[in-house]
């Protein structure tokens, strides 16, 4: 079976096109993968590489670890730029930098209320392991940020579901994105709509007096997207 990406770092076994990576090999692609500008400079790489423990030559070492990868992925991949290196790969290809960014596009989609685009884009999207706190250094830094990344689809997801009518495939959705963020008064209307559709209005009226006696204890009240 052909992998959907060319370098899979949120698989449970990192690989290039199907072949395991392991050790410095990894780190170094996940600090790439992960980083936000085009490149990454030497001093930031060896940072994450050694950060406890640099070696007595790091710009050596650093070029060792990419003659390594470089072996492992091919040449081309890991590009030379200035005093640091980039991925020389599309976003597509790389299942970190693809759920970032298919991530950050439907939630701007989900703010315009363009839920059909919120579905195609959040749909068969790259899933982090459970297990990524078995992972450590650069690759659980990258694992870290993916599950937020994840946990972010999955609540527009939701709402888009919602919000298109599709309550059955909604409900259980939402109800992930309430217990990790209760106060998500936006995700609560979404699951009273769901629910009343699903079960029934004394359901959806059930999550209303139960978010209601809670803020009651805090001297709140709920807010205008609990009330409409």
């Amino acid at each position: 079976m052909t992998p959907a990406h060319r370098l899979s770092l949120l698989t449970a076994e990192p690989t290039w096109r199907g072949r395991a990576l392991s050790g410095r090999a990894v780190d170094l692609l996940a600090v790439l993968a992960g980083g936000e500008d085009a490149w990454t400079g030497d001093g930031a790489l060896i940072a994450a590489l050694w950060p406890d423990d640099p070696p007595t030559h790091p710009l050596r070492a650093l070029h060792v670890v990419v003659s390594r990868v470089r072996a492992a992925v091919g040449e081309g991949v890991v590009e030379r730029l200035g005093d640091g290196y980039r991925l020389a790969l599309p976003a597509s290809d790389i299942d970190a930098r693809d759920l970032a960014a298919r991530t950050e596009q439907a939630h701007i989609c989900a703010q315009a209320g363009q839920w059909s685009r919120v579905l195609e884009l959040t749909t068969a999207l790259p899933r982090p392991p459970e297990a990524g706190d078995q992972a450590s250094g650069p690759l659980a830094q990258l694992l870290g940020r993916a599950a937020a990344h994840a946990s972010t689809a999955r609540r527009d997801r939701a709402l888009a579901l919602e919000a298109t009518g599709e309550y059955e495939q909604a409900v259980p959705l939402l109800r992930a994105a309430a217990d990790s963020d209760p106060g998500d008064e936006i995700v609560l209307a979404a699951l009273m709509r769901a629910e009343a559709w699903v079960r029934s209005p004394a359901a959806a009226l059930e999550i209303y007096e139960d978010y209601r006696l809670r803020l009651r204890e805090q001297g709140a009240v709920p807010g205008p997207a609990m009330r409409t």
